[in-house]
């Protein structure tokens, strides 16, 4: 409160170099809000982070945050999708182009637990990853065309 009531330039709040000033009801709000018993608490930055206890539910400590938010909010997640569906969503995204037939299959007949690990991990090795993000797209416009030829 000291700050917003002071008149010296050096300890005034906004600084007087902002050319901001904060009227009377805003400090009245202010006087108000402290009166009612607000806690001064330091600027999120320079707080400590707690550790928030994760529910075990889930084998990833993400997915259960994202479980305990949509919980909280009375949403539930949406299924899992099919492992025909998450290798071609992964392989699009990573290389532009859709799984072969044999991809598919091969990631069809892994059992192991981690098996999409593997296909992200063989992705990210191969030569393709990458390819739509690295060049820019062919400009189809019949005016930039004209300037190329």
């Amino acid at each position: 409160m000291t700050r917003l009531t002071s008149t010296d330039p050096d300890d005034m709040t906004p600084p007087p170099k902002l050319h901001k000033k904060l009227m009377p009801p805003q400090i009245e709000k202010v006087r108000r809000w402290i009166a009612e018993g607000a806690e001064y608490q330091g600027h999120w930055a320079f707080l400590k982070p707690e550790r928030v206890a994760l529910s075990v539910a889930t084998g990833n400590p993400i997915d259960g945050f994202i479980l305990q938010k949509l919980t909280a909010q009375g949403l539930k997640p949406s299924p899992e999708a099919p492992k025909e569906t998450l290798i071609r969503r992964v392989t699009l995204d990573l290389t532009g182009l859709p799984p072969t037939s044999e991809e598919v299959a091969a990631f069809l007949q892994d059992a192991a637990p981690d098996a999409s690990e593997h296909v992200v991990d063989r992705l990210l090795k191969s030569r393709a990853v990458g390819r739509t993000r690295r060049s820019p797209a062919p400009c189809t416009s019949p005016r930039a065309r004209s300037k190329t030829t």
